[in-house]
């Protein structure tokens, strides 16, 4: 059933953030491997980690994230209830982009 799935993304490839090649990722498990082990990253090196549960939907989403940060322009407007991880996600595909996060207050 996973593999039917065709996923996008620039996030497998090892090479630093700005020069990561866009390509297609063949194997799911990999990607949501890729995505845990960014998560445990990130919460090793922030002063606020984040308890995230990554699955399937939420490493679609991540992808469609780093893709909209990384075009020059893009912007993105994630809807939905309070407390589904709108800007948890975000904050994790900042890190995988290497992008820094700030908050308007």
């Amino acid at each position: 059933m996973l593999a039917c799935r065709c996923f996008f993304g620039d996030f497998m490839d090892k090479a630093e953030p700005a020069d990561r090649q866009y390509a297609e990722i063949p194997d799911v498990h990999a990607a949501l491997s890729a995505v845990e082990e960014a998560l445990s990253d990130h919460n090793a090196t922030s002063k606020r980690p984040m308890p995230l549960a990554i699955f399937l939907f939420a490493v679609e989403h991540v992808s469609r994230i780093i893709r909209l940060m990384k075009q020059a322009g893009g912007h993105m407007l994630l809807v939905g209830v309070g407390g589904s991880g709108r800007q948890s996600l975000a904050k994790l595909a900042a890190y995988m982009a290497g992008l820094e996060v700030f908050q308007v207050r």
